[in-house]
């Protein structure tokens, strides 16, 4: 696909971030030009990591994929994802689907965004088989029971993670 001059926003709680995060940021990175890869910040939600955590990890999956850092922006937001994506100049909004729940979940959250600002347009990654799986849910049951998960992330995030907790 030929690379246009869009910036794509892909916003993730990344709590933490795992190998199905990171392959969307790849297969982005293919697409745009530019990708704000954003840690949202739900005030009314609890966390395991904190968000400066959140985004060294973000940042530790860049480093690793060898991406541009140029290209490939770690930012963070609180607040709609409408407003912070035009204060960025980013026209797409990119989220991954792992299931038919995910995609009702998107597809009623995009419905709502275009309706707020159309000329912010959706697009929907599905994730490859072997990641559909990963979810940073039960990578967090995995690290609070002790459990091994390297399967589900780069070795340096592990090891922070590890490091951690």
């Amino acid at each position: 696909m030929k690379k246009n001059s869009l910036a794509a926003l892909l916003p993730l709680s990344a709590d933490p971030p795992t190998l199905a995060h990171a392959d969307l940021l790849q297969r982005a990175y293919q697409l745009f030009p530019t990708i704000y890869w954003a840690v949202g910040v739900n005030p009314d939600k609890k966390y395991m990591f904190t968000t400066e955590q959140r985004v060294e990890l973000l940042q530790c999956y860049v480093e690793h994929l060898q991406l541009d850092p140029q290209r490939v922006k770690v930012v963070c937001y609180q607040g709609a994802t409408i407003p912070f994506a035009l204060s960025l100049d980013a026209k797409v909004i990119i989220k991954g689907l792992r299931n038919a729940l995910d995609f009702q979940f998107e597809s009623d959250q995009a419905a709502a965004n275009a309706r707020l600002c159309a000329e912010v347009q959706t697009i929907f990654l599905a994730a490859r088989p072997a990641l559909s799986s990963i979810s940073s849910t039960l990578l967090r049951q995995l690290i609070q029971l002790r459990q091994p998960f390297s399967d589900y992330v780069i070795p340096a995030v592990e090891q922070r993670i590890l490091h951690w907790h």
